[in-house]
């Protein structure tokens, strides 16, 4: 029962598609590196996906924490558009907000929760499981985080993202989140997705985060 069994492709030939695929490399190119269509890609792409979907639930961050949220804009028919069809511009309803956290031991968590500039209901809702009680946090300004701080009885460590903007990567307190941020556009820009499987491809961020030993080809080849 699992989309290796009873199917025509070898594991030699899955392993190889999911390098691919965790590499940032665009649905054309993965495509052509396992020489099928794109329509067969894109719906190995998408079974792959539906395995991802419930992967984020038990992941529970520790210790200390880096917060920050980051945007994926809308694409079309999806878009939103005024009276005069013009975009709403800013954190607007075409904005989708990710919540994303990520720990000192590099264990993730992003997760879409409504658009726009967030609540403090969404922030919960997205990260109040995934956080534990008595962890360090360190974080922007942004308002919605209080809640965690509050019900997670965490301590926090506040930062001017505007003042972090102009540090240096190795002075910069954000930079962890703002890594995982860079990895999460990277994949954005390359892989074929509505916004409907958003929460798949974030979920792949975190495999590509924490499964390293996937480059590593004598282990593949044990496997």
């Amino acid at each position: 029962n699992t989309i290796f069994d009873n199917h025509k492709l070898t594991i030699e030939e899955w392993i190889e598609y999911c390098l691919n695929l965790f590499s940032y490399g665009s649905t054309n190119l993965v495509s052509k590196a396992n020489k099928n269509s794109i329509t067969t890609a894109r719906y190995w792409l998408l079974k792959v996906f539906s395995l991802l979907k419930e992967y984020q639930n038990d992941i529970q961050l520790s210790g200390k924490i880096y917060l920050d949220e980051t945007y994926y804009k809308k694409r079309n028919p999806d878009v939103v558009k005024k009276q005069n069809d013009k975009e709403y511009r800013g954190l607007s309803k075409n904005q989708e907000c990710i919540f994303t956290a990520i720990d000192e031991d590099g264990h993730i968590v992003a997760i879409v929760n409504g658009t726009g500039k967030p609540s403090q209901q969404r922030c919960w809702n997205a990260l109040g499981n995934h956080i534990k009680p008595g962890s360090y946090l360190v974080h922007d300004k942004e308002r919605a985080h209080k809640i965690l701080i509050r019900s997670l009885n965490l301590d926090d460590e506040v930062h001017d993202s505007k003042e972090c903007i102009r540090l240096s990567n190795d002075e910069n307190p954000l930079q962890p989140v703002n890594d995982l941020h860079k990895m999460i556009k990277a994949f954005l820009l390359c892989k074929w997705l509505s916004i409907r499987n958003l929460i798949f491809l974030l979920t792949a961020t975190y495999i590509t985060e924490n499964m390293n030993f996937l480059t590593n080809s004598d282990k593949i080849k044990k496997f």
